[in-house]
């Protein structure tokens, strides 16, 4: 044996079940899965062509992997967290590590999204509300114009009164 593994040995290996969850864990693509089971890809292929439901469960573990770290990460940057930073400082002839814990703020656009996303009906923007918003606003600041005097009726200084010294 080469160390490489036929399609036989793959039916009564462990790595039938082994792949699925190394895919969900890291997100690995089929490069990669070949790699760790030092495999050639052209191998992967040919399991994933003789067994199709192989091939599913990868596709799906992949996918859960990625949609659950997006979320996570989404979900992180609306809400705003710590990171903390290394430094290396000086105090007198010694080096001293420095840690400083920076808040990065929540991030409105992530907000707005995720919003949208989990309640499209209360959070989505949608044309039609923001035109009739602004279509509110043009008409309370016309309205507010109409009731301000024009210049022609507001009273003149008082030297033009007296007789324009």
């Amino acid at each position: 044996m080469t160390g490489k593994l036929s399609i036989v040995e793959f039916t009564d290996n462990k790595l039938r079940e082994m792949l699925p969850r190394i895919a969900y864990e890291s997100g690995a693509t089929d490069e990669q899965l070949s790699r760790m089971c030092d495999i050639s890809r052209r191998t992967l292929n040919n399991w994933f062509r003789a067994y199709p439901d192989f091939k599913a469960a990868i596709i799906s573990a992949r996918e859960r992997h990625n949609s659950e770290v997006l979320e996570k990460s989404l979900i992180k940057k609306a809400q705003g967290y710590d990171i903390v930073e290394h430094e290396q400082g000086q105090r007198g002839t010694q080096t001293i590590d420095i840690h400083k814990t920076r808040h990065i703020p929540p991030d409105t656009d992530a907000i707005k999204f995720f919003l949208s996303k989990r309640n499209p009906e209360r959070w989505q923007d949608k044309a039609e509300d923001k035109t009739s918003e602004l279509a509110e606003i043009f008409a309370m600041i016309i309205n507010k114009t109409r009731t301000l005097p024009s210049t022609r009726e507001l009273p003149k200084p008082e030297t033009e009164r007296e007789g324009g010294e």
